[in-house]
């Protein structure tokens, strides 16, 4: 199904596994300001994984942007999805909201990596984020986020209006798990003791193997997380053993990537048996 008609940019994506095995790109729909890279082989541990970067020429999200992202994983497609730097969302001086909407729709023995770069709102920033995961069992997923607190090194830690982002997954069409957060620093001090303290990145890392779960997965991702001495997190099942979710505070850029990156590799070396593919950033 092609992505619905929006006022704003919007992309569909479908891949499919070929008969050699290779993951090619098979159908593509996209308007400005979402576009996409053709597929890409970067990892030499997974030569049949299609890499693409999802990209924004227009420098960010504006505010009352509505963008529309719908992926599609056929049988046994391998994909991994990025970006090609951070995502910077503007202040909206007007006080409307932006808006980006993903579902990505998984058949049996599908693979995804869905890893980001990170979120960075802007002084008065305002932004919502909702995506859903629908996946049948036998898929696998990891998923990522990083949000950052703004422009943190130019004054402007958490100077955004409100940031809202919310994640649904569905299992063989039963809801599963919700993980959503929303952050408004102008009515909830955020830099304070229970909340974000000295940290200034939340780092998440949903992990979904329905059916295929690792056992002590989740053991080995918090074990990866509370080993690196400048983050708080830590990591625990999800209903029906259906997967790991992941969260971690830090105080700085690398040491929440470093958070997303151990419990990645951890993921992915228990699920392909790979360590982590070359950065081409």
């Amino acid at each position: 199904m092609m992505a619905e008609a929006v006022q704003g940019g919007s992309l569909y994506l479908d891949f499919a596994c070929a008969a050699s095995g290779v993951t090619e790109l098979v159908g593509r729909s996209q308007r400005f300001p979402l576009h996409v890279t053709s597929a890409l082989r970067l990892d030499p541990a997974a030569p049949n994984m299609a890499f693409v970067y999802l990209q924004n020429p227009s420098g960010g999200v504006f505010e009352a942007d509505r963008l529309a992202i719908d992926l599609h994983l056929r049988r046994n497609a391998s994909v991994h999805v990025s970006t090609p730097s951070a995502t910077k969302l503007f202040g909206a001086k007007g006080g409307v909201s932006a808006h980006q909407r993903m579902t990505i729709d998984m058949q049996t023995g599908a693979y995804l990596e869905y890893i980001p770069d990170a979120l960075i709102p802007l002084r008065l920033a305002c932004y919502e984020q909702h995506t859903l995961l629908r996946m049948a069992t036998g898929a696998r997923a990891i998923l990522t986020e990083i949000v950052a607190c703004g422009r943190f090194a130019a004054g402007e830690a958490f100077a955004y209006s409100r940031l809202y982002v919310r994640t649904e997954v569905e299992i063989d069409g039963v809801p599963t798990c919700r993980d959503a957060f929303e952050l408004t620093p102008q009515t909830m001090p955020l830099a304070g003791p229970g909340l974000f303290g000295e940290h200034r990145f939340v780092a998440t890392v949903l992990v979904l193997c329905p059916g295929t779960l690792p056992a002590g997965l989740d053991g080995r991702i918090d074990d990866a997380i509370r080993s690196l001495g400048d983050v708080y997190g830590a990591a625990s099942l999800l209903p029906r053993e259906s997967g790991v979710i992941a969260r971690a505070l830090a105080a700085t850029p690398s040491a929440a990537r470093s958070a997303v990156n151990c419990a990645w590799e951890e993921a992915r070396r228990s699920l392909l048996g790979h360590p982590l593919p070359p950065t081409r950033k």
